[in-house]
């Protein structure tokens, strides 16, 4: 009986054995990955399935069936050793030509294994290339190879034979699941897209770029996206003088360029040694050494071309590295007057793209710096400490991390152009397409005028580089410490401001300068000195604009003046205390100048004290009832009162304003025309009133009232209307949040000064 169980078992390892050996074995690949329309296309594959289909489909928004090679002979092929260096030397099992009715696109081709269906994704180019579109997308196909580890190894140890990677991988072999996985994670997004958006493109892979030096020259524009980061010395050369020439490139990628290979065998081996002194050419022809672009050895950091590097970047939402739950993978903005944020709404300090996150997993940063006016910072600059083109503008930020969580940089979007005409955008992550896929409105249309400026417009209007006056919140946004500007100023009575505006043409144009005041002109140079009467701005907005124009393009600006008033932002309450007992009570005022004016008391008993905050407290020391006031006064001596009235009881009953509930509120978009979204967070569950109120104290709205919200974050919208169902008119209100502890009396009362436009 034993010796039956154990033959048995013999036998099942043996079955496991040899169908874990045939599993190995499957797979297919093609006699090329871009296929040229009226080339033939050849197919190598080993299958355990005798017989099969070959299924084509091209890909877009719908997986359409092209073409069916129908009855191809299975069986397995063999695998020789080191397969991963020097290819499988297959049969091919079948063959097509490429019709000439094909166009030009993505294509995937499925047959079975006993594994499941094995998919292989290629490119169809077009016989007249630049023919039906001169924007290309080209495919990350040495990317894909370099962590390929079909056959036990890839350029990586982590997914390597005994810890230890290849220094040559084959394309003549086929992708492991992973492998593949990576076109469908991010570049088939894009795909999808661009269809959707009824953008026309042409397709190649990367190895096109490197077999034929004048590829590009078919083209206007380059569109990469994911994760491109193995280039050879002539797919460098190529975009680079595609740049030089005028022509634009697109990087919706992240760890772009990171690492220099060169091809062998007819372009089907890729060689990267990563440790250049293993490399036979180290020391004898450095400029093509296969290692860091940026490192000492080759001297030519990515960064001259993309305008960032993985030097400078990092990890964002990588397993528990700076995770979307802890509110990363989106970018900060800045320079929100930009083209680039055309028709977003978003303004300096918004951050956008993080419900589906797009800043990660691998992400690009430039080595940049705050820029200062006299002790304050203002806005971010690359520094000349790597190869970033010196125009290189930041419009968003995120910190990054390395693997172990350490920040270490910044992801950093943004563009440069050149004397050409030639220009780069460049997203700096490789998850951007996760916010195309999932439809997010601000990433869709940020990549939208990305497209429609590098392919249709083809000029760029002046940047607007700095402003004053301008106000700064410095906040902590999206996990990174930040100096946001916003240009919505103050109109102090009888004063004058000065407002002045700095500019670039990016072709060295010259500029003109268009001021107005509440919609008249007033000026034409860079400067406008502007005067505000008696009365401020009577408490209405006042817009001042500029408009810069290189007689191309326009790039505007603009400031909502504001009066200057101070508000009391609580109501004057009534206490009933007894005496000998503790009192204290929160100061609430408000100023369009000074966010806390400073306070003091008049008719006050000496008992009673206020801190510099606006805290007042102290032991009460009479039975009678008495009032005091409050005297607010803001930078430009502006005042006002607010008069208190105690109520002496021979039993306590104190009013207790000591939680600290509200951990954070924002609301966006500020100035708002529309409607505007107020969040905020609660470190315990709390029942809050929401109040919209004006100036001069008025309930405007009550957005909430009692309502049980538990501890984390809350949302909630104004539309901007009264209670009545009217629209406000533009101005200066106050969102009043009164926050009472589920658990005690404790309470708490924050405000938010709001701009309606």
């Amino acid at each position: 009986m034993k010796r039956t169980i154990l033959k048995a078992t013999l036998i099942l390892c043996i079955l496991l054995l040899i169908g874990s050996s045939i599993h190995a074995q499957e797979g297919g690949y093609l006699s090329s990955l871009s296929p040229t329309i009226g080339e033939t296309l050849k197919f190598y594959i080993s299958s355990s399935v005798t017989s099969f289909d070959i299924d084509i489909y091209r890909l877009g928004q719908v997986k359409q069936k092209v073409l069916t090679i129908p009855s191809v002979n299975g069986g397995i092929q063999t695998v020789p050793d080191s397969s991963y260096t020097y290819g499988c030397n297959w049969h091919p099992k079948a063959e097509f030509i490429i019709p000439s009715s094909w166009k030009t696109g993505v294509y995937e081709a499925d047959f079975p294994t006993t594994t499941g269906l094995h998919k292989l994704v290629f490119v169809v180019k077009s016989q007249n290339l630049g023919a039906t579109s001169k924007t290309l997308v080209c495919l990350t196909v040495n990317t894909w190879q370099a962590y390929n580890n079909w056959g036990g190894k890839s350029v990586y140890s982590f997914n390597s034979t005994n810890k230890e990677a290849a220094v040559k991988v084959s394309f003549n072999r086929p992708f492991s699941d992973t492998t593949e996985a990576l076109f469908f994670r991010w570049e088939d997004k894009l795909v999808k897209w661009l269809e959707k958006e009824k953008i026309n493109v042409e397709f190649c892979s990367r190895i096109d770029l490197n077999r034929d030096p004048s590829f590009l020259d078919h083209y206007s524009t380059l569109v990469i996206a994911g994760h491109d980061e193995y280039w050879s010395r002539p797919e460098r050369n190529a975009t680079q003088d595609l740049i030089n020439r005028g022509g634009r490139v697109i990087i919706l990628s992240g760890n772009t360029c990171w690492w220099q290979v060169r091809f062998e065998d007819s372009l089907k081996t890729m060689v990267c040694y990563k440790d250049p002194e293993l490399d036979p050419l180290f020391s004898k022809k450095d400029s093509i050494v296969t290692t860091q672009w940026s490192s000492d050895v080759v001297n030519d950091g990515e960064s001259s071309l993309t305008g960032v590097t993985f030097l400078h970047g990092g990890y964002v939402n990588k397993d528990s590295v700076y995770p979307q739950s802890k509110g990363y993978g989106g970018y900060t903005v800045l320079h929100s007057n930009s083209w680039v944020y055309d028709k977003t709404n978003l303004h300096n300090g918004d951050v956008f793209g993080q419900a589906d996150p797009i800043v990660g997993y691998e992400v690009d940063g430039a080595a940049w710096f705050w820029s200062k006016d006299s002790m304050v910072q203002l806005d971010p600059y690359v520094t000349k400490k790597d190869a970033s083109p010196s125009n290189f503008t930041i419009l968003g930020l995120s910190p990054a991390a390395d693997a172990s969580g350490g920040l270490i940089g910044s992801a950093t979007m943004g563009y440069y152009t050149t004397p050409s005409g030639g220009a780069v955008f460049n997203a700096a992550v490789t998850d951007w397409a996760n916010g195309l896929d999932g439809r997010d409105i601000t990433v869709e249309q940020i990549t939208r005028n990305v497209f429609d400026r590098f392919i249709n417009k083809r000029t760029f209007p002046p940047l607007l580089l700095s402003y004053t006056p301008r106000t700064f919140t410095a906040d902590t946004v999206n996990h990174q410490f930040i100096f946001a500007s916003h240009r919505v100023v103050y109109c102090p009575r009888n004063m004058q401001d000065t407002f002045i505006v700095h500019a670039v043409d990016p072709m060295s144009k010259p500029l003109k300068y268009t001021w107005k005041k509440g919609g008249f002109y007033v000026g034409n140079d860079s400067m406008a000195a502007l005067n505000f009467g008696p009365s401020g701005c009577n408490n209405a907005p006042v817009f001042v604009s500029i408009v810069i124009s290189n007689g191309t393009d326009s790039v505007s600006g603009g400031w909502w003046v504001i009066d200057t008033n101070i508000v009391f932002i609580t109501l004057p309450p009534f206490f009933p205390y007894k005496n000998h007992s503790k009192f204290f009570y929160s100061v609430m005022a408000v100023s369009t100048v000074d966010e806390s004016p400073k306070c003091s008391l008049l008719n006050a008993p000496q008992w009673m004290h206020i801190d510099s905050l606006g805290n007042i407290s102290g032991t009460i020391d009479t039975n009678k009832s008495f009032s005091f006031s409050i005297l607010a006064k803001d930078k430009y001596d502006h005042k006002a009162i607010q008069t208190l009235n105690i109520l002496m009881h021979d039993t306590l009953a104190s009013v207790n304003n000591d939680i600290q509930d509200a951990l954070h509120i924002s609301t966006t978009p500020n100035p708002f025309t529309s409607a505007t979204t107020i969040s905020y967070d609660v470190s315990e569950d709390a029942y809050l009133t929401i109040e919209i109120i004006n100036p001069e104290g008025v309930l405007v709205k009550t957005l909430e009232k009692d309502l049980r919200v538990n501890a984390g974050q809350n949302k909630i919208v104004w539309d901007g209307n009264t209670h009545e169902g009217s629209l406000c008119s533009s101005g200066l209100y106050f969102c009043r949040l009164i926050i009472q502890s589920a658990n005690s009396a404790k309470q708490n009362i924050i405000t938010k000064k709001l701009i309606k436009l």
